[in-house]
């Protein structure tokens, strides 16, 4: 009698993880990785015109999170990269990019122009499917 394979469960990290990596031994990304070797975090960098750099994604392995591994790539993040350095996440991330002396940006004026259309549909698209939330925008300046 035939049966099915129960379906196998996969962390969005390991989903995503070959495009994640995809860059990984670039200049925009930098990793955290295990002492058994293993990549089990990931910050990507975007360069734009006018030496404009974006935090596109910041992503840890399901097995590792709440364990500091994101705020220790930040951190070197922080050290490692020129300024300004932009991101874009939800608003109720504010905080936790505060930390790294990230402040928002709410005057879309202020905003390089990806991110100020980036912010506008976002928000649109949320208002739309009646989700409450925003995007935020986040500068390091210093």
């Amino acid at each position: 009698m035939g049966g099915f394979a129960a379906p196998r469960r996969f962390s969005l990290f390991r989903m995503l993880s070959p495009l994640l990596l995809s860059g990984v031994a670039g200049e925009n990304s930098f990793v955290a990785v295990s002492e058994a070797g293993s990549v089990i975090g990931c910050v990507r960098l975007k360069a734009h015109r006018g030496e404009i750099r974006e935090v596109v994604s910041v992503a840890v392995d399901s097995k590792w999170q709440r364990q500091g591994v994101a705020t220790a790539l930040l951190h070197h993040v922080k050290g490692e990269v020129p300024r300004p350095l932009w991101g874009a996440c939800p608003a109720g991330l504010v905080p936790f990019y505060e930390d790294f002396d990230a402040i928002e940006v709410t005057d879309p004026r202020r905003m390089p122009p990806f991110l100020r259309r980036r912010r506008r549909w976002f928000n649109f698209f949320l208002r739309l499917a009646g989700r409450k939330g925003q995007l935020a925008v986040m500068v390091l300046d210093e």
